[in-house]
């Protein structure tokens, strides 16, 4: 990037991008089936940095139809002869079979009541609905955990209490990209990419600072004190 600051920063399987300006500028973070976890260090340090210093506007969670992550976690966990390595991939997507099997969108109960009754061992085809939409929620998931972590929250609430007049001296920093000043407004989105014909489509999800439109995952659920 030469020295450029990215505007966006980004979670797919696939990414999560951390965007500002110019639009051609990005941070990315890649892992399996577009997850963040709090617990996750490195994925926490990769929010953190870019948020924090490099003053990103926009961070968007990147998932795409066909993910292998989440297609695994449509099936039940192998009971044997597992790897170590199959392993650790089998507790990173335990999260994503977990909400397949509590989701109550309707293409998802449909897919998993047809596994059930036929006892389906192979992952489903690319255009099955309840994939596509496994992947879309898994997408929201993330979006929701990104906003819901201590960083996005410290974020808010300082360009919060600037907006009131106050101000956070730690926040206010000078940023590596060679910027300070006012804190900048961040919005958290879910996309998802399709594969089979380049096309992104924007979920609709997007969540930014207490009392900017849109508000997806909700003033209740995204506050934590």
């Amino acid at each position: 990037m030469q020295g450029r600051v990215p505007p966006f920063c980004s979670w797919a399987a696939a990414t999560l991008v951390y965007l500002r300006a110019p639009s051609s500028t990005l941070f990315t973070e890649r892992n399996i089936a577009n997850q963040f976890v709090s617990n996750d260090i490195n994925a926490v340090s990769a929010l953190s940095y870019p948020v924090s210093e490099l003053g990103v506007e926009h961070v968007i969670v990147m998932g795409h139809y066909g993910c292998g992550g989440v297609g695994a976690s449509i099936l039940a966990r192998p009971a044997e002869n597992i790897s170590y390595a199959d392993g650790a991939v089998q507790n990173w997507i335990e999260p994503i079979r977990h909400l397949f099997q509590t989701s109550t969108r309707p293409e998802i109960v449909k897919l998993r009541e047809f596994n059930t009754a036929n006892n389906v061992t192979e992952e489903p085809e690319f255009g099955d609905p309840g994939y596509r939409a496994l992947v879309e929620e898994n997408v929201k998931e993330s979006v929701c955990n990104i906003a819901n972590d201590l960083v996005m929250q410290a974020h808010w609430d300082s360009f919060n209490l600037e907006q009131k007049g106050g101000s956070n001296p730690v926040a206010r920093k000078k940023r590596s990209g060679g910027e300070s000043g006012p804190l900048r407004p961040v919005f958290v989105h879910g996309f998802v990419y399709d594969i089979s014909n380049g096309q992104i489509s924007d979920l609709g999800i997007s969540v930014g600072p207490p009392g900017f439109p849109p508000q997806f995952c909700g003033e209740a659920s995204r506050r934590l004190h």
